[in-house]
């Protein structure tokens, strides 16, 4: 059986669906503005391959108090993300010790590892 680590498919699926059921945590819990932040700065760059919105302009699309406002926004969909992330990798993970590798290696994909506040822009 090949390594479900180095499987682009398989890390893709998980993505994927994790996106998806993130999207669908914001809007049922009422925090469609946490899921356009996170969209704006991390999911489109990541798929479109476009630069991350800039902070600024997310505060007045979004009409939020500040970029730190934004800022705290990311880092809260970044630990909510991460949550869904590990469920999902363990779902499709052939043992524990997989996920975690798994998890790691997907944080570091997506950007999830950094400060949300630290590309300044």
């Amino acid at each position: 059986m090949p390594d479900p680590l180095l499987n682009p498919s398989l890390n893709e699926a998980i993505i994927a669906e994790t996106v998806k059921r993130f999207r669908w945590h914001c809007d049922r819990r009422g925090k469609l503005v946490m899921w356009e932040v996170f969209d704006g700065r991390l999911i489109k760059p990541l798929f479109k391959d476009i630069p991350p919105e800039e902070y600024s302009k997310l505060v007045h699309r979004l009409s939020l108090n500040s970029k730190s406002q934004s800022t705290n926004l990311l880092m809260a969909a970044k630990r909510s993300f991460i949550t869904i992330l590990r469920k999902v990798i363990e779902e499709f993970a052939l043992d524990v010790d997989d996920a975690e590798i798994e998890l790691k290696q997907l944080r570091r994909y997506c950007g999830l590892d950094n400060d949300a506040s630290d590309d300044g822009v």
